[in-house]
């Protein structure tokens, strides 16, 4: 199985339908990856959430959490039945969500890790 690499410089987040529930304070946006290298990108790919601003924020639904102990979403299953995101190829839109109790505006970093072909 190839192990993976830091991809960030070879992708393009897109995000949209982003909205805030006041009820249970999660803020959602649906998040794409496109694939703008040269590069055959393939699984394990993973959207690896880091250095979130405000410490009363916190990534809500997860699907793991990496050995550095940061939460990632998994984007392995979006990529179709070959596994792999061809160049110029753009995932299905996946849903991530942040827990914001305090209702303040936040940023944060992120880093994809995919296998290279």
């Amino acid at each position: 199985k190839d192990e993976p690499l830091d991809v960030t410089g070879k992708i393009v987040i897109s995000y949209s339908d982003i909205t805030f529930n006041r009820a249970d304070n999660i803020m959602s946006g649906k998040c794409a990856i496109t694939n703008t290298s040269g590069d055959t990108l393939a699984t394990p790919m993973r959207l690896v959430i880091e250095n979130i601003s405000d410490s009363s924020v916190a990534v809500a639904n997860a699907d793991g959490i990496t050995e550095a102990e940061k939460p990632y979403f998994d984007f392995s299953e979006l990529l179709g039945d070959d596994n792999e995101l061809l160049p110029g190829e753009r995932t299905e839109k996946k849903v991530v969500q942040f827990r914001n109790p305090d209702k303040v505006r936040f940023t944060w970093d992120k880093s994809v890790w995919a296998a290279v072909k």
